[in-house]
């Protein structure tokens, strides 16, 4: 592996163009349905608890690779999902507030990282220690309200919520956009249960049309269903 950066430091600098960030979004997608379904009837699927853009570190060819492993829980592993007094360990800003804070962890409160972390993607925004300390709202709070604001605004129920300057690509259609943001926000709704799973559902395409014919990024959504 020849590393790049890490996502929160890329997304920081703005580099990453449209093509790049929808590999690195399926990259992590993939990673977490591999964890979340592997079937074994006497463990409990592995969960990360701590993915946070700080966590990912990106290729030479774009590829995303999960490295802080420190939390992972089920599987083989030791079944931490019921322990308490966790939430500092993970990534402030990433964690879900309703799942893991009491210590109910699930394959649900990955789902709501994920979703942060694709907010990030498509909008440049990380959150960090710092900006815990110094109560700066979390990218999920910023996006939520931005989104109603511009709702209310525009008087169009349909938002997107991508970076004015991944828009002028070539490869990035608006319709695209809207999807992403759409999925991202489903990602990090407040009820576990309103978010999707990473099952793989072929009838809710996300349909992406950064490559017409292509299969670089018709298959996010695939990966994440409503059951």
């Amino acid at each position: 592996m020849k590393p790049l950066d890490t996502l929160h430091n890329l997304l920081q600098k703005g580099s990453l163009s449209w093509a790049q960030r929808i590999n690195i979004a399926m990259g992590i997608a993939s990673a977490l349905e591999f964890l979340h379904q592997i079937e074994d009837p006497l463990n409990p699927p592995y969960l990360l608890r701590n993915l946070c853009a700080s966590h990912i570190m990106i290729d030479k060819d774009y590829k995303p690779v999960i490295y802080d492993f420190s939390m992972i829980s089920g599987g083989i592993l030791t079944d931490r999902r019921e322990l308490t007094n966790q939430y500092v360990d993970g990534c402030h800003g990433y964690i879900d507030p309703v799942g893991a804070r009491p210590g109910a962890w699930s394959e649900r409160c990955d789902i709501f990282s994920f979703g942060v972390v694709l907010l990030g993607v498509i909008t440049n925004k990380v959150y960090s220690e710092e900006d815990f300390t110094s109560g700066k709202p979390s990218v999920h709070e910023w996006a939520w309200g931005e989104y109603r604001q511009q709702q209310s605004d525009s008087g169009k129920q349909n938002i997107s919520l991508v970076h004015a300057s991944i828009e002028s690509e070539l490869l990035f259609y608006s319709r695209d956009g809207i999807k992403l943001t759409n999925l991202a926000l489903r990602c990090v709704e407040y009820d576990p249960l309103k978010r999707p799973t990473v099952k793989q559902d072929h009838g809710n395409s996300l349909g992406i049309d950064l490559i017409p014919h292509g299969d670089l990024a018709t298959g996010l959504a695939n990966k994440l269903s409503g059951t």
